[in-house]
């Protein structure tokens, strides 16, 4: 995540607001979490301006989405959405139950899981043309010749 360019290029209260949902006690084994913004502000230290404009920014990433008190992560940093053993699959069926499906209907169009780029490969710079070099003969003489 934090080799991700986007993340890099986030405000201070987006980064804060991102790393709080994807590390709070109120996260389960899905997507969705419910937490109110008065809770978020209490934990954060946001002002409701700058928590409001953080949720635009991770909206506008389309890394977590915000419907009356849910948020739904998107971003595959936030480790939801386990699969495992039976009961950890009958906790998360347990967990998705709860949810309201007016919630569900409402992200469900939204749902794209981001994956950070974590593999970028290094900016070569300086990097010299590749040449060819041709070898004609002219009688006994031989002709060098670079050609880009």
């Amino acid at each position: 995540m934090w080799l991700d360019e986007k993340f890099s290029n986030c405000s201070l209260a987006t980064k804060l607001l991102f790393m709080y949902l994807i590390t709070c006690n109120s996260i389960g084994l899905t997507p969705y979490h419910r937490i109110s913004d008065r809770q978020i502000t209490f934990d954060t230290m946001l002002d409701p301006i700058q928590l409001q404009i953080a949720k635009e920014e991770l909206t506008s990433l389309k890394w977590c989405f915000f419907f009356e008190g849910w948020v739904y992560h998107n971003h595959a940093c936030a480790y939801v959405d386990y699969s495992g053993r039976d009961r950890v699959l009958e906790a998360k069926e347990k967990e998705l139950a709860n949810i309201p499906l007016k919630v569900k209907e409402y992200f469900n169009p939204l749902i794209t899981r981001y994956k950070p780029d974590r593999n970028q490969k290094p900016i070569i710079r300086n990097q010299k043309p590749e040449t060819k070099t041709e070898i004609t003969f002219q009688g006994t003489r031989a002709i060098i010749k670079e050609i880009n």
